[in-house]
């Protein structure tokens, strides 16, 4: 991915008082790579690793992003019907490749 996931993620964790630094850096623009870096407080209650902090920080986005998502359908019903058609598209693209397989 890129600086849209590397960002929102490192928002989400210096937002939280147990991390005492998060970074990325996107290496080169051509590659869908993104380091993040992660220092969390030590030698405080609750404390955690920064594995344990990215994890929590990937949950708490992906939550954010149900919700503005939910909204978004509340107030416009066709971006539910679009995401609806979509799944269904991949839903019949995994099976035709599975049949595929199978096949083989």
């Amino acid at each position: 991915e890129d600086h849209t996931l590397g960002n929102a993620l490192r928002h989400v964790l210096i937002n939280d008082a147990r991390v005492d630094f998060a970074g990325y850096c996107v290496p080169h623009p051509s590659e869908p790579v993104v380091h993040v870096r992660v220092q969390t407080a030590t030698g405080m209650e609750g404390a955690l690793t920064a594995t344990e902090a990215v994890k929590e920080a990937c949950t708490t986005l992906e939550n954010q992003c149900d919700f503005v998502l939910e909204e978004l359908e509340k107030a416009l019903p066709e971006v539910r019907e679009d995401r609806e058609w979509m799944d269904r598209l991949a839903a019949e693209e995994a099976q035709q490749a599975a049949m595929e397989e199978d096949e083989e």
